[in-house]
């Protein structure tokens, strides 16, 4: 999800789907930042993620929680203004047009990918979040848990990484279970899970929530083998990019991960 580079594809879930792949479980990865960067245009979008900081956050709060969303009046550009338009400079209005985004586009963009993807084929849909990821992850999440309570979501990533990742497992209705550190080995572990129909949570590194308390038990130690590992796959990433128009076919090689 948003605000991640959309001129490369993620290393985390080109990882993660070759390795589930290896172990039978059919994936689909989903760049689903490309899309909100065709329709920001590429140079406000990437701008926007160059703001280290909370206005990518801030930018999906409202559709990540509703009513119950801070700053529903956007009291954080009056109090981020000078910092912004430095951030923003050349671009017109870019306050107006930062509250036209949260209001019009973000709904827009997130019912596109409500009615575009047939969320109902999958039985687990996983989201990784680093910067600015987690309240847009957040606000497909839940979208999709309303409407198909069945799913199973899993989130990782560095923004889930130690006490973080924990308190939002607590906080979030609509994150059931989180990989609390490396995923390599823990994710294929919960996907044997899921198909099997034991309970993730005996898993070390998943975090989830049972009897209201978040259950997690720390995982292994840190990965070493990483020879063992398979080539990342990033094909879907460099189809949709190219589709959308944000790299073309002729600098493909050029892109960096």
């Amino acid at each position: 999800m948003p605000f991640a580079a959309a001129q490369r594809p993620s290393i985390q879930i080109g990882l993660l789907k070759s390795l589930a792949e290896q172990r039978g479980f059919r994936t689909v990865t989903m760049h689903l930042s490309v899309l909100l960067a065709k329709i920001l245009g590429l140079p406000l979008y990437s701008r926007i993620s160059d703001v280290r900081g909370l206005l990518g956050e801030w930018l999906f709060s409202i559709e990540a929680f509703g009513q119950d969303a801070p700053d529903h009046a956007g009291r954080f550009l009056d109090e981020s203004r000078e910092d912004l338009l430095a951030k923003l400079q050349g671009l017109d209005y870019p306050l107006d047009r930062l509250m036209h985004i949260r209001s019009s586009v973000i709904p827009r963009y997130l019912d596109q990918l409500q009615t575009s993807i047939a969320w109902s084929r999958y039985a687990v849909v996983g989201f990784t979040s680093t910067f600015q990821q987690t309240l847009p992850s957040i606000a497909l999440a839940r979208r999709i848990k309303t409407l198909y309570p069945k799913i199973t979501t899993v989130f990782g990533g560095a923004n889930f990484e130690a006490g973080m990742g924990i308190e939002l497992v607590r906080a979030v209705p609509w994150i059931d279970y989180a990989v609390i550190g490396e995923g390599d080995a823990v994710f294929l572990d919960f996907l044997a899970a899921i198909r099997a129909g034991t309970d993730p949570s005996d898993i070390p590194g998943i975090a989830t929530m049972r009897n209201m308390q978040v259950k997690f038990s720390p995982q292994r130690a840190p990965f070493h083998e990483m020879d063992a590992l398979p080539t990342p796959d990033y094909s879907e990433f460099f189809e949709r990019a190219e589709t959308e128009g944000i790299i073309s076919a002729s600098n493909r090689t050029s892109v960096r991960v």
